[in-house]
Formats: structure tokens, sequence, C-alpha cells
């Protein structure tokens, strides 16, 4: 479910859903592309989560948590930042619903 997913299987997993299901659904999968993206950085630059945690001043145990999802905009930027990132987003256009007229 990663960020490289494209558009149409996220369109498509939604289809017929509900309101609410349908942003549990693009939070959750928003979360995950995130987090999924700061554990490669984490990878690539051969950094621990206790170097991070050290990097940022905080516990392990919050950038475990962070990474399993539990995690906000500011401490994300924060994470990338102490890896020497920037996270930037994308916008999609959503399929237009179809009305019956």
């Amino acid at each position: 479910m990663g960020g490289g997913e494209p558009v149409r299987v996220r369109a498509k997993a939604l289809r017929g859903k509900s309101e609410k299901a349908r942003l549990l659904y693009l939070q959750a999968w928003f979360v995950l592309d995130l987090t999924e993206s700061l554990c490669r950085v984490m990878e690539r630059e051969g950094v621990t989560q206790v170097e991070l945690a050290r990097r940022c001043g905080v516990s392990q145990a919050a950038v475990s948590q962070a990474l399993s999802g539990s995690i906000g905009i500011r401490f994300a930027v924060k994470l990338a930042e102490a890896l020497g990132y920037g996270i930037d987003h994308k916008f999609y256009r959503l399929a237009r619903r179809r009305t019956r007229g």
C-alpha cells in the first residue's frame, strides 16, 4: 500500500464505501506511506531507532511508536529532519462521481 501504489488501485478499493470508511482508509494509507518512507530512509542512512531518538531528544519507545503508525505531522517532520531529509506531499485528482440524471 506504499507510495508506489497506483491511484487507480486506491480508487478501486474505495468504490462503494461509506464516507467514514473512505476517510479511515485514506488516513491509514497516508500514515503507512509516511512511516514506510521514514523506515526506508533510516535503512538507507544506517540509522537505528536508538540513534534517531538520540538525535531528536526523545525516547526510542517514542520513535518505535511513531514508526508503528502513531505519528503526527510535526513529529514526522522532526524525524525526517534528524535524518537530513524533508517531507514532500502529493495530491491526486479523485475520480468524479457519476450522477444519474
